[in-house]
């Protein structure tokens, strides 16, 4: 999904949904909903995703295809 279309489903401003996409500003809990929301997945899910990203930054990879 775009960022657009995720901001647009979850009902966050292009802006702000960029602000949060680069680690400029950190969404609070009903923005984490609304997110989790409009990706279709769990927050459990969308919470495992982001630490498994965050760890492939701190190692310098990207890591594999998200899980579903």
């Amino acid at each position: 999904m775009s960022q657009e279309s995720v901001g647009l489903a979850a009902a966050i401003g292009r802006s702000n949904m960029s602000s949060i996409e680069n680690g400029r500003t950190v969404p609070n809990l009903v923005g984490v909903v609304k997110i989790a929301a409009a990706l279709g997945c769990s927050l459990p899910v969308l919470s495992r995703e982001f630490e498994r990203a965050y760890k492939g930054l701190l190692q310098g990879t990207e890591g594999d295809e998200p899980a579903r």
